[in-house]
This record gives C-alpha cells, structure tokens and sequence, in this order.
C-alpha cells in the first residue's frame, strides 16, 4: 500500500512528465466571425457636412474573412514538456509557462479561458538591447527596430491584442504597459479592438529615477499602462495597505488647514481616500467621530 507522501507526490505527477510531446488540437479553417470586433458605427463616423472623409475603423493588418491570419498564417506546434513545477496544493493542477511565439501559442489555447492579461511589449524604442541570462551569464538580445515603421509595429501588436481578446473571459480585463512611443497609437489601436468604451483606465505610472541635466525638454519619467475590459461586465479587486505612512505626502492636505497646521470637523478632506483610511480606523478605534486634526510634512494626529 503506498505511503501517503508517495500518493500526493503520484497526483503531483500525473499528466505529461518531462520530455514528453504534446501534440497541438484539431482546429478547423474557418472565417472570422461577425462579432470578433465591435461595432462602433456611430463612434468612428465623421460628420456629414464634411463630405465624404476616409476614416479607418478596422484594426491596422485585419483581414474581414480571414482576421490577421491573413499576414501571420496558423502555424500548430507541438508542446514539448521541459519542466514541471506545482505550487500550492498538491491536488491542484500546475500551471503552464510557456517558451515560444505568444501568436502560436495562444491560437492553440481555448476562447474565453482567461481572467486577467498583462503584458509588457516592445515600446517602438528603435533600440537593440543586451541582456545577461540566466546562471551562465548568456548574452541575449531583441530588436525593438520595426521593419514598417510604425504601421509595422502595430500590426504585429495588433495580431496578438486581437487573440488576447479571445482568450479573456466574458469578465476578464487586460493591462497594456506602454510608453510616450507608441502608447496613443496603441490606444486606437485597442479602442478598435476591444471598443472605445471598454477603456476603464488610462494609468500614469511615474517613476523617480536619473535622466541627466536634460535642457531641451522635460524629463521623460513616467510609463503608461492602458486597461481595458472584455465587456460591460468585469472582476475588480481593490487593494488595500493598512501600513503607508511611508509613502505619504501630508502637505497634500494644507488646502484644509486653519487655525495653523489643524484640519477641523467641518472641513475634513472626506473624498481624499487616504484622509478617509486614517478617519476611519480613528472612528473603530475610539468609537466616536473626532473634531481636530494636527498637520505637519511628517504626522497625521488627532487632537480631539
């Protein structure tokens, strides 16, 4: 009779082990359907007194009939099983990494399989990098030059942004991280992919790092993330950090203050969130609603 540690490790296992092929599904050739896209007629129409104006509210690359199989043909490749790795329960199936053209890839996976993608392209930088790999010290690279210019790029985006679509769930949501290259291209891009009004946010990430004594323009510190949804309908968790002392800016209230550095009861900032976070705990821990607060660049204190 097997051991108890010999039974989870043989459910662990089971499935393809290392080594092995997986052969790729049947898929069939067939047209795009109808609904791949969405209609957005009256979005994308110019207005009739200024004649007939030609306005593209396809996705650069898109084919009717054939979707962007048209310039990147379907290509089924086998998986070959390099690893196996199982986090958390050993009942639960491991998830899947996989090494290889994202386009192949996720034609082979199921519709509507996905809750949340994130994905960090090239950025249209017209620069070759250089990176040290793995425990050997590899030197690897990738080009971010684009045979095309910019209609190649976004074609090639486009492909992958148009079968991210069917991946997602009817809930699902995808994050697009991007920078002042290519980020308003993409936009348009995506609002005809996925349509304008599933644009939930535009993020500004701004990061505090050196660019020099730069004299010609400002600073380009900031990457923009684009987060869209897959319908009307989606899954949005907010987080919270019970410990963020660290990274608030308390002068961000002087607007509020009277009688020197005090925010009194009647002029609180109740729609600032992390004003309402510290009220809030305040009110759970002495059970009632306070009068005063005292201000300063480093403290938040409830006088009273």
């Amino acid at each position: 009779m097997p051991k108890r540690g010999e039974d989870e490790h043989a459910k662990v296992s089971s499935g393809p082990v290392k080594g092995d092929f997986i052969a790729p599904p049947e898929v069939a050739e067939v047209d795009e359907l109808t609904d791949a896209l969405p209609e957005q007629e009256e979005f994308w129409r110019p207005p009739t007194r200024f004649g007939s104006v030609p306005v593209e509210k396809w996705p650069l690359g898109h084919d009717k009939r054939k979707g962007f199989r048209k310039l990147y043909p379907q290509v089924m490749l086998p998986f070959q099983v390099v690893e196996r790795v199982a986090f958390g329960h050993p009942h639960l199936n491991p998830n899947r990494l996989f090494w290889g053209d994202n386009l192949h890839v996720m034609r082979q996976l199921p519709s509507e399989s996905i809750d949340l993608i994130y994905i960090d392209p090239p950025f249209f930088s017209g620069r070759q990098y250089n990176v040290i790999f793995g425990d050997q010290n590899e030197l690897r690279s990738f080009s971010d030059i684009w045979e095309g210019g910019m209609p190649g790029y976004l074609i090639w985006l486009n492909a992958r942004l148009y079968e991210m679509k069917r991946l997602l769930k009817k809930t699902g949501s995808i994050y697009v991280h991007l920078d002042w290259h290519a980020s308003h291209y993409v936009k348009v891009e995506m609002d005809k992919i996925f349509g304008h009004a599933n644009l939930l946010n535009e993020i500004t990430w701004h990061y505090k790092s050196f660019h020099g004594n730069v004299k010609r323009y400002f600073a380009r510190k900031h990457d923009t993330l684009l987060l869209y949804t897959k319908g009307d309908k989606w899954t949005f968790n907010r987080q919270f950090s019970g410990d963020n002392k660290d990274t608030i800016d308390f002068e961000r209230w002087n607007d509020y203050l009277a009688n020197g550095y005090q925010i009194l009861g009647s002029n609180m900032p109740m729609q600032d969130s992390r004003f309402l976070r510290f009220y809030n705990r305040w009110v759970r821990e002495n059970g009632r609603k306070p009068n005063r607060y005292r201000v300063s660049p480093s403290h938040l204190v409830v006088v009273e």
